[in-house]
């Protein structure tokens, strides 16, 4: 599964876009890959965003990930 957000005009992140791929293994384990792309609005927030952004998506990704191997993946 792929989803992707897009910024809209007005954002501070905007022209920016996150992508999240979902894939589960044969052995049932479960990962999300995020990836970010973006200009930005300025060069306050291309910091900010690269500092925080980071950190911020891969313990949603863990989040996610743990959710989906326990309440959807084993499900047929």
């Amino acid at each position: 599964i792929t989803t992707l957000n897009v910024t809209l005009p007005g954002h501070p992140l905007h022209n920016g876009s996150v992508s999240r791929d979902w894939f589960r293994g044969a052995d049932g384990a479960v990962w999300v890959e995020t990836v970010g792309r973006g200009t930005n609005t300025s060069d306050f927030w291309a910091g900010a965003n690269s500092f925080v952004g980071p950190p911020i998506f891969r313990a949603l990704d863990a989040d996610a990930a743990a959710y989906a191997a326990q309440n959807i993946c084993g499900r047929q």
